[in-house]
């Protein structure tokens, strides 16, 4: 898989403007419990924005489940979600098509009692959505995790791994959103632990995080501007806190139509506080695309989910966000559709003045 610094870069010089990250983000394979889940959208999506460091959700091993879907156990009221149901038919096709080394046999019990096999989750969150299948693998632990790590699925985002004290593995891949709004956070995740010689017990989980069909609306006050790609970037945002778009009937349903752009424009200022010890990272202030580039931005923001995937507990960095960003995309055929970008801390916010594209975590 390529780097998505790398991927990043090539869609900008495509698009023949100009393009420094204000910091360079890798996405590296995390080797313990506590993992980044939150800065999942702002990573891939917003590709023009690799200066901001996100609050990262706390995960947590939920104990093992004979029952499929939401390990929480969702209200009347939540399973009349329809995304609900449309995650909970994802995750059966992630077990279903998850990658099982030669000769495994099916179980149709768990083969073994072990609570420290079992899926990753945010903890806190209430829209955990899992479905699980049960094997027993001819080949030991090691061999088996081995194997895995070599057969993960496509499009993989970023992938977990890590042991626990009685000899078990974990192994998990994180898969990159699509522009469904039903769901996110979509993982292939393995435990496994040896039952008797030679045997490995593998758990085989398809995880998921559903979507309110609901959006969250923006419902922040203070200043709003307005931003078009012929009047370029206005010279400071002080004072303001969000952008204005005309009204749409799409934009109150996703960050950005579904529609290609003809043009883009990025405006990026500094928003750091005059006594942060954080020093600003070199950025610049503006970025105009061409269509080629413009159509693959926004590609990558319509992958944004407006809907609340159930929050969770999390660490809280404060003071990390230095910079706020305006992503404007011009259409031919309607008004220039705006984004803002930008925050503090947990409150990290995209926003096009009707719907939220990721909620705050929760301190």
């Amino acid at each position: 898989m390529r780097d998505v610094d790398e991927t990043i870069k090539e869609a900008l010089r495509s698009a023949g403007g100009t393009f420094e990250p204000a910091e360079l983000l890798s996405l590296p394979r995390v080797r313990n419990r506590a993992r980044v889940l939150r800065a999942r959208t702002i990573i891939w999506v917003l590709v023009l924005a690799l200066f901001i460091a996100s609050g990262a959700l706390i995960a947590t091993r939920v104990p093992s489940s004979s029952k499929n879907g939401s390990l929480i156990g969702p209200s009347k009221k939540v399973n009349k979600d329809p995304n609900y149901e449309i995650t909970l038919v994802v995750t059966k096709q992630l077990a279903d098509g998850a990658a099982i080394p030669p000769g495994s046999v099916r179980s149709s019990t768990p083969p073994i009692q072990n609570h420290s096999l079992s899926p990753e989750m945010p903890a806190g969150n209430n829209h955990f959505v899992d479905t699980t299948h049960w094997w027993i693998v001819p080949t030991s632990v090691r061999e088996t995790v081995r194997w895995l790590s070599r057969h993960g699925p496509p499009n993989v985002r970023y992938s977990v791994g890590g042991s626990g004290g009685d000899g078990s593995r974990f192994v998990g891949f994180h898969i990159s959103d699509d522009t469904s709004q039903a769901y996110t956070d979509r993982a292939i995740q393995y435990s496994m632990a040896a039952i008797g010689i030679g045997h490995t017990a593998l758990r085989v989980d398809g995880t998921a995080l559903w979507l309110s069909s609901k959006p969250i609306r923006d419902t922040r006050g203070g200043r709003k501007i307005r931003v078009t790609v012929a009047g370029g970037c206005p010279r400071s945002v002080a004072g303001y806190h969000d952008i204005i778009n005309p009204s749409s009937e799409d934009l109150m349903k996703q960050a950005v139509p579904s529609a290609d752009p003809t043009a883009a424009l990025v405006c990026r200022y500094e928003t750091r506080s005059p006594d942060s010890p954080i020093p600003l990272p070199k950025f610049t202030p503006v970025t105009a695309l061409r269509s080629n580039g413009a159509r693959k931005l926004a590609l990558q923001l319509r992958t944004l989910k407006v809907g609340f995937d159930g929050g969770g507990i999390g660490s809280c960095p404060q003071g990390l966000i230095t910079l706020t960003e305006i992503v404007v995309l011009s259409y031919p055929d309607r008004p220039d559709v705006d984004l803002w970008y930008g925050g503090g801390g947990c409150r990290s916010v995209i926003a096009n003045g009707f719907v939220l594209a990721d909620d705050p975590i929760a301190p």
